[in-house]
């Protein structure tokens, strides 16, 4: 049983055990259950104990490690078994993924009773696959309570996404033209190779909490970046030809949030032209390229940066003949948040 050091805390009975509820937030209108993906991944909690006077106040947690009990069916600390005290209360700020003392290769963050600041700089590229989230603060806990969270009691614990996510999805513009001869022309158009270029990696961020208990985001929605900038190259490999429909170029997966400058993706194409000559002899192949470029910029009039907690879906369209529409940009935003943009990208 892990205790906090002062003689004045007493804890009730072992069945008031200490247990969390995790659920991670996309937005105003949508949770997630953290074990939906993060079964395996404990996260880390600070709690204080506030006394009937200021002077019993004092640290209960410190960066403990909170792990799924698979028996049990709920989230409770690694190594050592926390009861709620008799008197007074508890607050609590957990963040995701849990880190033992912080280092170089993955920092844990520094957490104060009003602050969560990631102030040793967080390296994307070096962590792919890790999902940096910071929690709400729970203030005045006294027991397990009913967090209306998936129907056990327990702390509440509702994590927000402090990087953001990205994908690409591409599709044709069009494959076939008709001409008013009734000549065909069709296309067929692979993709080579897709890289998203010049993305800031490393930064560090601080949130606040402010007079209503609320985290307090930089105003920018971003990071403070640090050098160095990465590309990164798409797994297209399962890709085929490309349609009117829209096929994902790889998965989704994490970037800094950073303001757009000159931020892009380079497109790699491989097309076919087909041309039936309305002669009787049937379609034909006329030319082939390979190695096709175009690079477009992610920076758009409605979406200036990468931000915090947004997930963002560029869909890339792709004309195998030249055309003359400008580039264009269409940012949408929904839930987690979020942001599609089509990217009209001309060949």
């Amino acid at each position: 049983m892990a205790l906090a050091s002062c003689t004045k805390v007493n804890t009730d009975r072992p069945s008031s055990e200490i247990m969390f509820s995790a659920v991670s937030h996309s937005a105003a209108t949508r949770v997630t259950d953290y074990l939906d993906g993060y079964a395996n991944v404990p996260f880390g909690s600070y709690a204080w104990y506030k006394g009937e006077t200021v002077e019993e106040n004092q640290q209960f947690m410190d960066n403990q490690a909170i792990g799924y009990d698979d028996q049990k069916k709920v989230w409770t600390a690694i190594g050592t078994t926390y009861y709620w005290p008799k008197f007074g209360s508890i607050d609590f700020i957990c963040y995701s993924p849990f880190v033992a003392g912080g280092s170089a290769a993955a920092p844990a963050p520094v957490i104060g009773e009003s602050s969560i600041s990631y102030n040793t700089p967080w390296n994307v590229a070096a962590h792919p696959a890790v999902d940096v989230m910071y929690a709400d603060k729970v203030v005045g806990m006294s027991g397990n309570v009913d967090t209306d969270y998936y129907g056990y009691n327990s702390v509440p614990v509702l994590f927000h996404h402090a990087l953001s996510r990205i994908a690409f999805q591409v599709r044709a513009g069009f494959t076939e033209k008709v001409a008013e001869t009734g000549d065909i022309t069709r296309w067929e158009i692979y993709v080579e190779k897709i890289t998203v270029d010049s993305c800031l990696t490393t930064g560090t961020v601080d949130f606040t909490l402010d007079q209503d208990g609320k985290w307090q985001k930089p105003a920018s929605n971003v990071w403070t970046p640090l050098e160095p900038i990465t590309d990164y190259t798409l797994n297209t490999s399962v890709m085929t030809v490309l349609t009117e429909e829209e096929q994902p170029a790889g998965g989704s997966f994490f970037v800094l949030p950073q303001q757009l400058d000159n931020q892009s993706v380079s497109v790699y194409v491989t097309i076919k032209t087909f041309r039936d000559n309305n002669d009787g002899l049937g379609e034909r192949l006329v030319f082939e390229e390979h190695g096709v470029h175009r690079k477009a910029y992610l920076k758009a009039d409605l979406l200036g940066s990468w931000g915090i907690n947004q997930y963002i879906t560029y869909i890339i369209i792709v004309n195998p003949a030249e055309q003359l529409e400008p580039i264009i940009f269409a940012p949408s935003t929904v839930d987690w948040e979020y942001i599609t943009v089509p990217t009209e990208i001309i060949l």
